[in-house]
This record gives structure tokens, C-alpha cells and sequence, in this order.
């Protein structure tokens, strides 16, 4: 899958370098589509790297190493992933195969989420017991031009629920998430606590809540804040918006 333009891209905040030879053996092992890797952040690998494996050094935000792993990608289409995923069979296959028979821009795929092997069900919305959210799903395979429709990521998100912001905007003007069932990933070792959602997750829920529910706690389909966008401006060195505690020595 080297040295052929990217089908799809898989951008992530460089968390667990440890894995990323095992991680990147699971997907070129086992999807038919060429395609590349771009994490970004301050955990350098001290490995070589395979041609379609990018690494970007920079020690601001998680968020923010996702809006720039997304703008230096190549791909048609971007998975909004993190460092420490399973896949299982023919994952980006089912992916691509119903984002190529949909091929509409207004789409977002999301993949089924499961923990210890069973699929998480209740999974896809912001509040589980609120019939009235979108399913919007943890993840999102998204066309590369969808996400820069969208304006990228909003710079007030610290570490995590930045991808649900993302796919309601998407809802917002009339857009569609799509399930893709067969297409299930996991969290690797999953009786650890996850990272980034343990070091900003409360602060960032409080956040998406604030722009898409009112004072009532009805959900809007306009959102209630206005969307802040990454400036290229220092976006490599200094963490915009909301920096959050997260720090580069977790």
C-alpha cells in the first residue's frame, strides 16, 4: 500500500508509541485500499517509520494535534482515530466500500464501538437516554472536503467529544451519520483508563453540552455557541482556545 496516493487517512494524537508497529501490521494486513498514517504529538517513536506512517512533532493539545494531522493528510477520506485501537476484519474495507457507494460529502460513517468483545449498544448518542439526539457515534470516517466544509475542529475542545461537534455540525445543515455495522474497533487494553478522556473528558463534555443544549436541557438542533476554528497562525507551537490540563509529561 506504499507509494500509491491514500484512499484514506487515519489521523491521532501520539499517545502510546509502543503499539504503533503492532497497530500499523493490523491495517496493512488487512485492507485493500492504499492508505496513511499521521499522528502528531510530543511522544516521538524511536523506530523507523514505513514510507505511509507520518509522525508530526508538536507539544500542544490533543485536539489540536487532530486539526493538524487532518490538514497535512492526504487521503479522500479521514478516520478520526486514536493511537490505541483493534480492528476487526476488513474494518476499512467496509468503511471505504460504503463511503465510495454513498459518495456524498453531506455523509459521516461511524463504526461500531465494542469492550471486551461485545458491541457497546446505547453507544451513538451524547446522552444515552435522550431519544431526541443524533446518533452521532464516538468516531467518524469522513471525506477530507467535508471536513474543511465543517471548518475543522472547534479550538475549545481540549482532548476528546470534538468528533461529536464535528458530526452534529454536519446535522446542523442537513447533513447524515451513517452506521456501518460490520466495521468494529476497540480500545486496546481496555481495563486501563483511557487516556485523554481521564485528563480532560468532564471539562469537554461540560463544552459540547454548552453548544448544542439549552438552559432547559433540550437538545438544539442550531447550535447555541459560535463555532471557533484553529488559525494557522503558531498552530504547530501554541495550543489556541481552551489549553486545558493534559500536559506533555502524562
Amino acid at each position: 500500500m506504499c507509494g500509491k496516493d491514500p484512499v484514506f487517512s487515519i489521523i491521532a494524537t501520539a499517545v502510546r508509541v509502543g503499539i504503533w508497529e503492532e497497530y500499523y501490521n493490523s491495517i496493512v494486513n488487512d485492507t485493500s485500499f492504499p492508505f496513511e498514517i499521521v499522528f502528531v504529538g510530543d511522544k516521538r517513536p524511536d523506530f523507523q517509520l514505513p514510507s505511509n506512517f507520518r509522525y508530526i512533532y508538536s507539544e500542544v493539545k490533543p485536539v489540536q494535534c487532530l486539526e493538524i494531522a487532518a490538514r497535512a493528510a492526504k487521503g479522500t477520506y479521514l478516520f478520526d482515530a486514536t493511537d490505541d485501537l483493534t480492528f476487526s476484519p476488513r474494518f476499512f474495507d467496509h468503511l471505504v466500500k460504503n463511503a465510495l457507494r454513498i459518495n456524498d460529502k453531506n455523509v459521516i460513517l461511524i463504526p461500531s464501538l465494542a469492550r471486551h468483545g461485545i458491541v457497546k449498544k446505547g453507544s451513538f448518542r451524547i446522552k444515552k437516554h435522550d431519544k431526541y439526539t443524533p446518533k452521532v457515534g464516538m468516531l467518524s470516517f469522513t471525506k477530507r472536503e467535508t471536513w474543511y466544509d465543517l471548518g475543522g475542529l472547534d479550538r475549545n475542545f481540549i482532548s476528546v467529544w470534538h468528533n461529536h461537534d464535528l458530526k452534529l455540525r454536519l446535522v446542523e445543515r442537513g447533513g447524515t451519520i451513517v452506521h456501518v455495522p460490520k466495521a468494529i474497533t476497540e480500545e486496546i487494553d481496555t481495563n486501563s483508563p483511557i487516556l485523554l478522556r481521564n485528563v480532560s473528558g468532564t471539562e469537554d463534555k461540560a463544552f459540547l453540552l454548552s453548544c448544542w443544549y439549552d438552559s432547559n436541557d433540550v437538545f438544539s438542533y442550531s447550535r447555541l455557541k459560535e463555532f471557533e476554528p484553529f488559525v494557522d497562525n503558531n498552530l504547530l507551537t501554541v495550543s489556541q482556545g481552551n489549553a486545558g490540563k493534559w500536559g506533555i509529561n502524562l
